[in-house]
C-alpha cells in the first residue's frame, strides 16, 4: 500500500498500515504528492501527480519512479512552472490511456504517460479534481471540476459535455455494479447522485449536507454501502446514499483528504487526513448504525410480509394481523426504527349480488370491502371497494319482471313494427310476414306475452293494369288486396280490395284492335273517298298516287294497321295542244286528263289526231290540232309542156289559178298558216 504526503513523497506499508517506509527512488521527496493511480490490470505500475506538475511512473510497486512529462507542461497564457497535477486515473480497459487532472485542465497520454497532449474539447479548461471511468465501458469517462461541475466524455476524452451537476467537484465515485449510478462529493455541499449516467443530478446529502467530501468509495460487493472523507471526518451510508451516519470512533483527526477500500476484504477501510495520518477500520466503520425500514414499510398486502423488512439493522417479528408492526433494530448502538404494512383487502360481493328480488336489495351487498350506493333499476348495480389498494368488485342484482305486451299489440301496420313491442320484459324475434307475431319474455323468472299486429294492405293493381288485350284479362289483377270481377268489353275496369284499414285501388286495360279498310277500299272514284273508308281503326288522310287513292285505318291500343286503297275515275279531256297548229307532231299538253294515244297526222283534214283514254270507268275523248303545211310545187315545176300543166302542181299545199302562157306560174299555197311556194313551167317550142 502507498500513500502520498504532503512533505517525503511516497510512502510504503507491507503490514496494512501498521508501519511506513519512504519509496521515492528516482523521485524528490520534497513533492507534494496528492493523488496515487494503480493500473488495475498491472497492479505493479504506479502513476502520481506532483503538486509542481511533475509525473511520476513506477513499474515495480513504487520500488523506483520514473518522470513522465513530455507535453505535461504550463499552457501558453498560464504563468510558467505553475502547472499541479491534481488527480490521475487510468483505463481498465485499455492501460495506456492516462488522464491526468491538472489546475489547467485535462491532459492524455496514449502511451502509458510516455508522451502527454491537452484533452479539454468541450470543457472550460478548470481545474480537475477527480475522475471516474465506467469499468464496463471504459471510453466512458466523468471528470470533476472546481468551475463547471461534471463534464463526460464517451470517446476516451476526445470530446467533453457538460452534465449539468453543481460546481466545486472534489471527488467522484462510480458503481461498479450499476454504472450509470455515479455519486459526486462537493465542496461545502454534501454528496449528489445520478443514476442515468449523468443526465440529471439529485442531492443526497441527509446529515452531511455542508460538508466538504474529498473522497468517495464504494464498497465493490455490496454497492448500496459507500463513505464519504469529509472535512468533518468519515460518514457511511447502507442505501445508496439516501441517509448518512457519521462514523469517527477512533478517529482523533477528523479532516480526510483521501480514502482506500481493500477490493479483497472490503470491509477494511483507509483513511488519510489533513494532519499526515493514516487511519484503517477493519469493520468497515460500523460504529452505531441507525435501524431503517426496508421497502415493505408503508406497503399494502393480503398476508403478513416477510422480505424487505428492513434496509438497515436487525427485523423484530411480526405482530398484528393487519395492519402487520415491526421494529428494525439499530446495530452497534444505533437506535431503532418502528415499521408497518397495511392489510390489502379486495372488495367482494355480498350475497344478494346475482339474485333476482322484487325490489331494492339493502342487504347483503358486500361480504368485503364497502358498499356503494345501489344505482339503477333492473338490474340494481353497486360496488364493493377494497381498501389498502384492494380490487374493487361491481355487483349487480335483477328485479323479477313479468312480460307485457307494448303499444304496437293488436295494431295495424305495413311494415314489420320495431317499437312499442314490450311495455316490459324482453322482446323476442319478430315472426311472420302479416301477422307479426312476438314475445315478451318475463325477466329474472317472469312470466311471457305473446303479442301480434295485423299488416294493413292497401289494395294495388296489378300487372295488368293499363295493359293491352285482345280479350278481357285474367291474371295479374292485383299486386295488393283482392280483385273484384272485371266488368267492360274493352276497356275492362275491376278494384283491388283493401284488407285491415287499406284503401282500395281502381284498374283498368284496354281492348286492342286491329285496322280494318272499309267499303270504300277497291272502289272508284272521281275525288278522294271520304266515306266508308275503315270498318275498323281511325283513316289517315287520303292521298293520291298515280290512278289510286291511298289510306290507312290505324289499329287501337297498339292493333296493326291496315293499308287501304280506292281507284282514280277519270274521264279522258283533251289538254291545250287540242286545235292548236303544229308543224310537227305536238308531244305536249295532248291531255287534261286520261292517257293520250300516239298523235297521227290527217292530211286529208289537215289535222294531228290523237285521243285521251279514260280509266276505271271513264268516257275517252278525241282530240284533234291543225296540221300546218307548207305549200311545196310539184314535179310539173321546171317542166316543159306543150300547154299549161295540170297536175302535180302541188306537192303539197293548194295549187293556185295558171298565169301567164310562157312560162306559165302558179302558187302553192300553204295549210293552216303554211307558207306559199311560186312554181312555174316553160312551153315546148
Amino acid at each position: 500500500m502507498q500513500a502520498g504526503a504532503e512533505h517525503g513523497g511516497i510512502f510504503k506499508s507491507n503490514d496494512g498500515g501498521s508501519t511506513w517506509i519512504a519509496d521515492n527512488s528516482g523521485l524528490d521527496p520534497h513533492h507534494y504528492v496528492p493523488y496515487i493511480a494503480i493500473d488495475a490490470s498491472a497492479p505493479t505500475t504506479l502513476y502520481v501527480g506532483t503538486s509542481d506538475g511533475v509525473m511520476y511512473k513506477s513499474s515495480d510497486g513504487g520500488a523506483s519512479w520514473t518522470a513522465i512529462t513530455s507535453g505535461l507542461s504550463t499552457p501558453n497564457w498560464a504563468d510558467p512552472g505553475t502547472l499541479v497535477v491534481i488527480c490521475v486515473a487510468v483505463n481498465p480497459g485499455s492501460p495506456n490511456i492516462v488522464y491526468a487532472g491538472t489546475n489547467y485542465g485535462i491532459y492524455k497520454s496514449t502511451d502509458g504517460g510516455m508522451s502527454w497532449t491537452a484533452a479539454n474539447s468541450g470543457t472550460p479548461d478548470s481545474q480537475i479534481f477527480s475522475f471516474a471511468i465506467d469499468p464496463t465501458t471504459p471510453e466512458t469517462v466523468y471528470a470533476g471540476t472546481w468551475f463547471g461541475g461534471i463534464y463526460k466524455s464517451t470517446d476516451s476524452g476526445v470530446s467533453w459535455t457538460a452534465t449539468g451537476s453543481p460546481d466545486y467537484i472534489l471527488s467522484l465515485a462510480i458503481d461498479p455494479l450499476t454504472p450509470n449510478t455515479i455519486y459526486a462529493g462537493i465542496y461545502g455541499g454534501g454528496v449528489y447522485k445520478s443514476i442515468d449516467g449523468g443526465i440529471s443530478w439529485n442531492a443526497t446529502n441527509s446529515s452531511i449536507m455542508s460538508a466538504s467530501v474529498y473522497s468517495l468509495v464504494i464498497n465493490p460487493v455490496t454497492t448500496a454501502t459507500l463513505y464519504a472523507g469529509t472535512d468533518s471526518g468519515v460518514y457511511k451510508s447502507n442505501d445508496g446514499g439516501s441517509n448518512w451516519t457519521l462514523v469517527n470512533a477512533g478517529l482523533t483527526e477528523p479532516y480526510i483528504t483521501s480514502m482506500a477500500i481493500n477490493p479483497v476484504t472490503p470491509d477494511t477501510l483507509y483513511a488519510g487526513t489533513d494532519g499526515g495520518s493514516v487511519f484503517v477500520s477493519y469493520d468497515g466503520c460500523a460504529g452505531p448504525v441507525n435501524g431503517a425500514c426496508g421497502s415493505s414499510n408503508g406497503r399494502n398486502f393480503t398476508s403478513a410480509p416477510t422480505s424487505d423488512l428492513c434496509s438497515v439493522g436487525t427485523a423484530s417479528a411480526i405482530t398484528g394481523t393487519g395492519p402487520w408492526n415491526w421494529t428494525c433494530n439499530g446495530l452497534t448502538g444505533g437506535s431503532s426504527t418502528n415499521c408497518s404494512a397495511n392489510l390489502k383487502v379486495d372488495g367482494a360481493c355480498g350475497s344478494s349480488n346475482g339474485q333476482t328480488l322484487t325490489s331494492k336489495p339493502t342487504t347483503g351487498l358486500c361480504s368485503a370491502g364497502a358498499a356503494s350506493v345501489v344505482t339503477g333499476t333492473n338490474p340494481w348495480s353497486w360496488t364493493c371497494q377494497g381498501s389498502n389498494g384492494g380490487a374493487t368488485a361491481n355487483c349487480s342484482a335483477n328485479l323479477n319482471v313479468n312480460g307485457v305486451c307494448g303499444s304496437s299489440n293488436g295494431q295495424t301496420f305495413t311494415s314489420t313494427p320495431t317499437t312499442g313491442l314490450c311495455s316490459s320484459g324482453t322482446t323476442s324475434a319478430i315472426t311472420g310476414t302479416g301477422p307479426w307475431n312476438w314475445t315478451c319474455s318475463g325477466l329474472s323468472g317472469g312470466s311471457s306475452a305473446n303479442c301480434s299486429a295485423n299488416l294493413m294492405v292497401n289494395g294495388a293493381c296489378g300487372s295488368s293494369m293499363g295493359r293491352i288485350f285482345i280479350s278481357e284479362p285474367t291474371a295479374g289483377l292485383c299486386s295488393a288486396g283482392t280483385a273484384s270481377d272485371v266488368t267492360g268489353t274493352g276497356p275492362w275496369n275491376w278494384t283491388c280490395a283493401s284488407a285491415n284499414g287499406g284503401t282500395t285501388s281502381r284498374c283498368s286495360a284496354n281492348l286492342e284492335v286491329d285496322g280494318a279498310c272499309g267499303s270504300a277500299s277497291g272502289k272508284n272514284f272521281f275525288t278522294a273517298p271520304i266515306s266508308n273508308r275503315c270498318s275498323h281503326g281511325t283513316a289517315s288522310k287520303v292521298a293520291e298516287t298515280g290512278q289510286t287513292w291511298n289510306w290507312t285505318c290505324s289499329g287501337l291500343n297498339g292493333g296493326t294497321a291496315a293499308i287501304c286503297s280506292a281507284n282514280v275515275k277519270v274521264i279522258g279531256a283533251c289538254g291545250s295542244a287540242k286545235g292548236k297548229a303544229f308543224y310537227t307532231t305536238p308531244t305536249a299538253n295532248l291531255c287534261r286528263a286520261g292517257a293520250p294515244s300516239n298523235v297521227s297526222p290527217n292530211t286529208a283534214k289537215g289535222t294531228w289526231d290523237w285521243i285521251c283514254a279514260s280509266s276505271n270507268g271513264g268516257s275517252t275523248a278525241s282530240c284533234s290540232a291543225k296540221l300546218e303545211v307548207d305549200g311545196v310545187c310539184g314535179s310539173s315545176n321546171g317542166g316543159t309542156f306543150t300547154s299549161a300543166p295540170t297536175t302535180n302542181l302541188c306537192s303539197a299545199g293548194m295549187a293556185s289559178v295558171i298565169t301567164g302562157t310562157d312560162p306559165w306560174n302558179w302558187a302553192c299555197r300553204g295549210v293552216n298558216g303554211g307558207m306559199k311556194a311560186v312554181c312555174s313551167a316553160a312551153k315546148l317550142h
